[in-house]
């Protein structure tokens, strides 16, 4: 219930061990009754993935969508002298269905004629129809989901691109195993790597 405040040091939460603060334990929580409490695993979650990269900032947090905004630099050779600064925007849904929604709705990421913005979409708390005998139990379905959302960021490519998003991330959990994780370049038309 330590997640259920309003005064949270993310710092600590996003350095705790995976057993006590790992993506299976947060994702686990983004199926939590309290909406505090799913929040706060979804900005946790974000933190835990970017607590090393200068600059990174969460500049807002929406609990009616579970969604974060946040901003960053990567930790590498500036482009021209000058550090790039760049925005992420996540959001939580329930099932790959809603990725299409959320793809067609408003991004609030900012362009600035450089393509260097992240996306991602979790999927939780249970992203899986089939048994979860082990990790690669989901093998073939998450393949087929791979499939379903090169589609729909192909469908919605002009969108992503005038919030200047290159790089998309699926996150889909499967307790009691680790997430499933993809990822999806603008570079490559979309497709997995």
């Amino acid at each position: 219930r330590k997640l259920d405040t309003t005064s949270i040091d993310f710092t600590d939460v996003s350095a705790l061990k995976a057993t006590s603060g790992g993506f299976e334990v947060l994702a686990a929580l983004l199926g939590d009754e309290s909406p505090a409490v799913r929040l706060t695993a979804v900005e946790a979650m974000i933190r835990r993935v970017y607590r090393m990269f200068p600059e990174f900032k969460v500049e807002y947090s929406f609990q009616y969508q579970l969604s974060c905004k946040y901003s960053f630099q990567y930790p590498d050779v500036p482009i021209d002298g000058q550090p790039v600064s760049r925005q992420g925007y996540s959001r939580c849904v329930s099932s790959v269905d809603d990725i299409e929604k959320v793809l067609s709705e408003f991004i609030p990421l900012t362009e600035d004629g450089r393509q260097v913005n992240v996306m991602s979409v979790i999927v939780a708390p249970m992203a899986f129809k089939s048994e979860k005998l082990s990790f690669y139990s989901t093998d073939e379905e998450f393949k087929g989901y791979i499939k379903k959302t090169e589609d729909m960021l192909r469908k919605n490519s002009a969108a992503l691109q005038a919030a200047g998003v290159c790089k998309f991330s699926l996150m889909m959990a499967q307790a009691s195993h680790a997430p499933r994780y993809a990822t999806f370049l603008l570079e490559g038309n979309w497709a997995e790597l």
